[in-house]
């Protein structure tokens, strides 16, 4: 039986395919005790709210992970990209604290159409995991 890979740092799970991105999150979460999750969203809180999550520490003492969500908003109808999600001073915010992070905790991200040469994509490839699941395109 082989062990779990190490945790990383930051996750930035994104893409078109929501069914992969909704199997990854459900995956990334079963990795941590129930009271060891905080759930956000960035329409509710910004970057250093998320960055001050992150460096409080577990009461739990193991490792915890802070999943954000929306950080590109949310889609008001189909055809249309999303609206609200993080500023580029929320995104700022992240990528300073991922710079150095604070050791038990895991940062995982997750939006609608984030590209891997997005800011916060770049900082989370650097101490983690850019998983990106997106439907394949039908050529005519």
């Amino acid at each position: 039986m082989s062990e779990r890979p190490a945790l990383k740092s930051a996750y930035l799970i994104s893409g078109s395919d929501r069914p992969k991105v909704e199997h990854a999150v459900h995956r990334l979460r079963a990795r941590f005790l129930d009271e060891a999750v905080e759930i956000v969203s960035a329409l509710e809180l910004t970057g250093p709210d998320v960055v001050t999550l992150c460096n409080s520490g577990s009461l739990f003492g193991d490792a915890r992970l802070v999943l954000v969500t929306d950080i590109d908003g949310r889609k008001k109808e189909e055809n249309r990209p999303p609206t609200g999600g993080w500023k580029a001073a929320d995104v700022e915010a992240c990528v300073t604290y991922l710079a150095a992070p604070a050791p038990d905790t895991v940062l995982a991200v997750v939006g609608l159409e984030v590209k891997k040469d997005a800011a916060i994509a770049k900082a989370c490839a650097k101490v983690g995991d850019l998983l990106i699941f997106d439907v394949a395109k039908r050529g005519r």
